[in-house]
């Protein structure tokens, strides 16, 4: 750990050169999708996210990962009829669970049910028509067409 993410809120934190890289070039693109105090969905164990960015969790729920796909659902579904504008998608591509992201990347967990939430996630993206929007070797940004 000898890298460091040039960021305020990471001051004296050290991570691997691997990671400061993608986790600055994702920091870097978030700027060009998203402000300060805007409401986004970010998923696949990567809550700090919005604790970097000054963002809020579109659903209520920084760690979407340990909510049950029928909660989720039920979730998007209320937020979909209050009318309420469609967040950015924000998601790690790999786990972050093994020591070594972004390097030998691993699948995504599955062992809380994530891959059922994950196809909530999807479906909601594929109905609202987002595209892909940013990615780097480990993160990716998705927006709707009307953001």
């Amino acid at each position: 750990m000898t890298a460091q993410v040039p960021h305020p809120l990471l001051v004296g934190t050290y991570t691997t050169p691997a990671r400061a890289k993608v986790v600055t070039e994702l920091l870097d693109a978030m700027q060009f999708y998203m402000k300060p105090g805007d409401e986004v969905l970010v998923y696949n164990s990567i809550p700090a996210v919005y604790f970097l960015t000054l963002t809020h969790p579109w659903l209520g729920l920084s760690w979407p990962d340990f909510e049950s796909a029928v909660n989720i659902k039920d979730l998007i579904l209320h937020k979909e009829i209050a009318g309420t504008k469609l967040p950015c998608i924000v998601r790690a591509k790999t786990s972050v669970v093994n020591g070594a992201w972004p390097l030998d990347p691993q699948i995504l967990p599955t062992w809380w049910q994530q891959g059922e939430s994950r196809r909530v996630f999807g479906e909601f993206a594929e109905k609202h028509g987002y595209v892909l929007a940013w990615s780097n070797d480990f993160f990716e940004i998705l927006i709707a067409p009307d953001t």
